[in-house]
């Protein structure tokens, strides 16, 4: 077996579309879901709470409903909470897991696709700020 390091991930961001979905799955990329709930989401809800489901890398509920549903907070606010979240998260723990499962899946890499309101974009540039990975996450 060869040794893993999850600091040699390739991280992509996409949307979340059954046509980007596909491709991931056609092009070996493991799909990671950073959306709060896929429960009512067609064709993702089979996804709901799996392995490849992360939650705790979207904004929160109260988050998204403060910014994007009531409109009480503006973009630059909405980022600031947002990164505030993210300060909270064990991401070498999260990466060493979804290293685990980029090698038992056979993929080459990772997608982490969520809806336009999940601001995947936000969750790239933080993590790049944190230098933890080789490689950039960047836009699949």
């Amino acid at each position: 077996m060869e040794e893993l390091d999850w600091k040699n991930l390739k991280i992509w961001v996409t949307p979340m579309t059954q046509e980007k979905l596909q491709y991931c799955i056609d092009s070996g990329i493991l799909p990671v879901f950073i959306t709060r709930t896929l429960v009512n989401s067609p064709g993702f809800s089979g996804w709901n709470g799996t392995s490849v489901h992360l939650p705790r890398l979207a904004p929160s509920g109260i988050l998204k409903k403060e910014w994007a549903y009531e409109g009480t907070l503006t973009q630059e606010e909405f980022e600031a909470k947002y990164i505030l979240e993210l300060n909270k998260v064990r991401f070498g723990e999260i990466f060493e897991k979804l290293e685990l499962m980029r090698y038992v899946s056979g993929a080459s890499a990772i997608a982490f696709m969520g809806f336009p309101d999940d601001k995947t974009d936000i969750l790239a540039g933080y993590i790049n700020s944190l230098g933890i990975l080789e490689q950039e996450i960047t836009e699949l």
